[in-house]
Formats: C-alpha cells, sequence, structure tokens
C-alpha cells in the first residue's frame, strides 16, 4: 500500500465569484426599495438585504462544499474541513490521498473546477504535511 500524503490542505474549492453570486439571490424587492428611497430612510431595507445576502451565502456555501467533496470522495482516503478563511471562500479542506493517486486527484479537482468555473476560482496545494490527520493523545495528568 502506498503511503499516504495529504493533496490539499486548501481545496478553496472555489471563492466566490461575487457578480454571479449576487445575482442569483432573491432579494429583488429589497434592492428596488433600497434603489428608490433616500438613504436614512432605507437603513432597514439595507440591513435587512445584508442579513438575507449572508445567509444565502452561508446555505450555498455549505450545499456546495458538500457537493464538491462528494465529487472528490472515491479519490481520497480521508477528507477534513475547516471553516473558511475569507468571506466568500467556499471550501478550506485537507485531502488525504496516496500518494499514487495524487495525479488521478488533481484531474478531478480540475473537473470539479471546470464544471463549476463560471461561478468559482479553485486552487489546490501540496502535498503538505499530514497534521490534519494524526491523532494524538491527551498526556494523562500527573
Amino acid at each position: 500500500m502506498a503511503e499516504p500524503v495529504p493533496a490539499g490542505s486548501d481545496v478553496s474549492a472555489g471563492t466566490y465569484r461575487c457578480t454571479q453570486c449576487g445575482n442569483e439571490l432573491k432579494a429583488a424587492e429589497l434592492r428596488e426599495a433600497i434603489g428608490q428611497g433616500p438613504e436614512e430612510a432605507t437603513r432597514d431595507q439595507r440591513i435587512r438585504l445584508g442579513e438575507l445576502i449572508a445567509k444565502a451565502l452561508e446555505q450555498r456555501r455549505e450545499r456546495d462544499g458538500t457537493e464538491i467533496l462528494e465529487q472528490l470522495r472515491d479519490l481520497v482516503r480521508e477528507a477534513w474541513s475547516e471553516p473558511p478563511e475569507r468571506e466568500w471562500m467556499v471550501l478550506n479542506a485537507a485531502l488525504l490521498v496516496e500518494r499514487d493517486r495524487i495525479e488521478e486527484l488533481e484531474s478531478g479537482v480540475e473537473e470539479v473546477a471546470q464544471a463549476r468555473g463560471e461561478r468559482m476560482q479553485f486552487r489546490l496545494l501540496g502535498p503538505m504535511p499530514a497534521y490534519h490527520f494524526l491523532e494524538t493523545e491527551e498526556a494523562a495528568p500527573a
């Protein structure tokens, strides 16, 4: 069996291209109301619109991240997901892969990136140390 190595700790499976993401959100009425009124009078609508966008982005991030990891599942031994590091980041994941399957994983990530390229930018880093996949035992109190 080949020795596993992580093939990337940041499948920043995409950073959303915000021009596309904002157009997909269902907040047209609020946008229209904001555009028709003075800034002070539309303060509450602007806050609500921001909340709607943030909620929709979080829901989309969770769905897209899950789908991306599912598409790569057969290429990796294990995956470790961490919270996104930036606002528009979709997925921040470490992937443990057999050394002899690194090229397969790279091809798999490229396929996912091409399929989602209009909405996302992808970055794959690695190989990297496998520290996400180490299990350590807590020392017993003395």
